[in-house]
């Protein structure tokens, strides 16, 4: 066997012990913690709706329409069939979908740091965000931000490749994750669009941009929005108009709690990441020793740029602050 072939075994062994150790480390206490918060049980009761009564494109809650309007169908679609083996929707399988997602953002970061810093580096990151303490909470609720979160790595990871190979494949898969990102929350995961684009005009400009395809992907993203955005205009449009887009989506960057407020709380974003926040200060050091790295200054952009776009919105503050 040449030292090649040594070389991937050993790589894919690598990574394939990051996912086992995920999915022990997220796994266990999978399903043993009651659906009680009402954010929880809004995604398990339209799962429900969709099994017992068929209503995969327009679900209700306990038989109230409009009560599903607020979010795309795709985390409920996956809670739903996640539960057809056993006919009904239980603690396990309304939380299989975000363990299912968890497990696939820590193959989405170890692909990304092997891809641009060799394999040290992606088992280094896939350890790392599997014992991040809110990464570990979120993997046991049934919302869909992890997965969301997870197609947004998985589209940074298509990004890189397509610095390199800018061929139809990796614009194909970058539109294919952002896409189901929408899908997951609606308009929060498009801000991987802004990501991209500030990270991409950054580093390489115009034909940074152009190497995106844009009119390529704006007809990806449409055919991603059609079985979400269609069946609630038809069927439901003053409602979706007029209390979702305009009174929830608008609501996350013209409602309460001004420009400056939001720019005060952004770091409490770095709460999230305990304990590895406490190692950011001696990470600094490093990055400015080091020579410089545009693949780092890439990925750099693209969290400062997402970072930026949920600290002004005030989605996450009317969360946190009734």
């Amino acid at each position: 066997m040449t030292p090649a072939a040594r070389e991937r075994i050993s790589n894919g062994l690598t990574f394939l012990l990051v996912l086992v150790f995920a999915m022990i480390v997220l796994g266990i206490p999978i399903g043993r913690a009651p659906v009680w918060e009402p954010n929880n049980a809004r995604w398990v009761l339209l799962a429900r709706d969709m099994l017992e009564r068929g209503h995969w494109f327009m679900p209700e809650i306990r038989g109230v329409p409009n009560e599903g309007l607020y979010k795309p169908q795709l985390f409920a679609w996956a809670i739903a069939v996640a539960s057809l083996p056993v006919g009904h929707v239980t603690e396990f399988t309304a939380a299989l979908p975000s363990l299912v997602s968890a497990v696939a953002g820590v193959a989405g970061v170890f692909a990304i740091g092997w891809r641009l810093w060799g394999v040290r580096a992606g088992l280094l990151a896939g350890l790392v965000l599997t014992t991040t303490l809110n990464y570990f909470v979120f993997a046991q609720q049934c919302l869909a931000d992890v997965m969301m979160t997870a197609a947004m790595v998985w589209a940074l990871y298509f990004l890189l490749r397509i610095r390199d190979d800018p061929s139809i494949r990796p614009v194909l898969g970058f539109y294919g994750c952002v896409g189901t990102a929408m899908l997951c929350k609606g308009p929060p995961g498009l801000a991987t669009l802004g990501a991209a684009a500030i990270a991409t005009w950054v580093e390489r400009g115009g034909v940074g941009l152009r190497m995106l395809r844009p009119a390529l992907g704006g007809a990806i993203l449409a055919v991603f929005a059609l079985p979400w955005v269609a069946p609630y205009v038809v069927a439901a449009r003053p409602a979706f108009i007029h209390e979702v887009v305009i009174g929830e989506y608008a609501q996350w960057f013209l409602g309460p709690n001004g420009l400056p407020f939001r720019i005060a709380h952004m770091p409490s974003v770095l709460l999230y990441f305990i304990p590895w926040t406490f190692f950011r200060p001696a990470a600094v050091v490093w990055w400015r020793r080091r020579e410089a790295d545009e693949s780092r200054n890439y990925v750099l952009w693209w969290t400062l740029t997402l970072w930026t776009l949920v600290g002004l919105s005030g989605f996450r503050l009317t969360v946190e602050m009734p």
